[in-house]
């Protein structure tokens, strides 16, 4: 309560160099205009249905929710710079609204949730390679 939380993803194929077993993670506390990158949220390629491996991450969201009833957020979706940009509006909030519905069809209140697309604006990494692609296809949360 009064903390977002993180969203972590590991690749368990490849073989790193941490322990996440003794991973510290240091939660924010929640305040007007922070965010969290949902990693865990998943969709095919220009598709905006959600795919099933998203509901462990969608029900942590619906936690978080439950725990902060009067926080206000939006739910922030981003794509890559692949595909006109109407295209990458359109997607981007198609995505964010699949969270949206899913979130009311779970009983979540739309009083204090939102939802808007970005498409390709806001980058976080760089868009010529499929690494950097795939990190600004992504949906956050944004603290409002």
């Amino acid at each position: 309560k009064q903390y977002l939380f993180e969203s972590l993803n590991f690749d368990y194929k490849v073989a790193k160099s941490f322990d996440p077993l003794t991973l510290d993670i240091y939660l924010t506390p929640i305040q007007a205009g922070s965010s969290v990158t949902l990693n865990n949220i998943f969709f095919q390629t220009n598709s905006y249905v959600l795919e099933n491996k998203s509901l462990v991450e969608l029900n942590k969201l619906i936690n978080f929710i439950n725990l902060n009833p009067k926080q206000r957020i939006e739910l922030s979706g981003y794509t890559d710079n692949v595909g006109s940009v109407e295209a990458n509006m359109k997607l981007s909030t198609m995505r964010a609204k699949a969270v949206y519905d899913y979130l009311i069809s779970k009983g979540i209140k739309p009083t204090f949730i939102t939802f808007k697309g970005y498409g390709a604006s806001n980058s976080i990494a760089d868009n010529t390679t499929e690494e950097g692609r795939q990190k600004n296809r992504r949906l956050e949360i944004k603290i409002l």
